[in-house]
């Protein structure tokens, strides 16, 4: 989901953002999901940065 809409939208969702497309698009809800999705974001950028990066130079 965080690969998709940022590659689609060529910017990284908010915390937000991303909390709605999972509880509209997956269903996915938790009472505590902004606050875990600001933690997770970082790491979320990291991977796909790495992961872009990795795919850039293969």
């Amino acid at each position: 989901m965080f690969c998709s809409y940022t590659r689609e939208n060529h910017d990284y969702p908010n915390a937000a953002v991303l909390d709605i497309h999972l509880a509209d698009g997956h269903n996915v809800h938790h009472p505590r999901s902004g606050a875990l999705l600001r933690r997770l974001l970082p790491g979320f950028k990291q991977r796909f940065d790495s992961e872009m990066s990795a795919d850039h130079i293969a």
